[in-house]
């Protein structure tokens, strides 16, 4: 095959004969997208969001099993009293007495006539117990045959005593505030 030869001078006149740019032509369709890179690192923890509104409320839950039954703690020692005429008050802290209490009731109808007397007629024995809660069960397997002396010494809420059924004649109960603030949160005392 014959080889062409073309002079610079005709190169020169060919680059003159290049014409305007023409327009562009359409857009072609895209390509596939790439796979996804690698994961990048763990940026800084944002900001705290407002909080949002509470939920509504849920199902009451199964009431719970019994807890087993306590057993019942011997009474504690009783605290120095003393006597003035018929009335008793006891040491509510070192040689500090409380208010004495009257203990004797009104005057009663007249009864038959019994026998001699064997023993004083001053109640004994004494047994004292401290309130503790505001809704107190007095149990009767507690109470002697005398005076059993209850003392409130928290009456910062209502007080409930509740006395057992079948209290004998002889079971004489007092309930005493030693708060002294019985007249805001009441002491109510009930059978049962």
């Amino acid at each position: 095959m014959p080889k062409l030869r073309i002079k610079s001078s005709q190169l020169r006149a060919v680059e003159e004969l290049r014409g305007p740019r023409g327009l562009s032509g359409a857009r072609g369709p895209g390509g596939f997208q790439g796979m996804p890179g690698p994961e990048g690192p763990e940026g800084p923890e944002g900001p705290k969001g407002e909080r949002g509104d509470q939920g509504p409320r849920g199902e009451q839950g199964e009431p719970g099993q019994d807890g087993e039954s306590s057993v019942d703690g011997a009474p504690g020692q009783m605290p120095r009293h003393k006597w003035e005429d018929t009335s008793l008050a006891f040491e509510v802290s070192p040689g500090v007495f409380s208010a004495p209490v009257e203990l004797k009731g009104d005057e009663g109808q007249a009864g038959t006539a019994g026998k001699a007397a064997t023993q004083s007629s001053r109640p004994e024995p004494i047994r004292m117990f401290k309130v503790v809660g505001f809704d107190f069960i007095i149990k009767k397997s507690w109470l002697t045959e005398g005076i059993n002396i209850f003392r409130v010494l928290d009456t910062s809420s209502p007080v409930l005593i509740r006395l057992p059924q079948g209290v004998g004649p002889r079971n004489m109960i007092y309930v005493n505030d030693e708060s002294g603030d019985a007249g805001n949160n009441n002491i109510t005392i009930q059978v049962g």
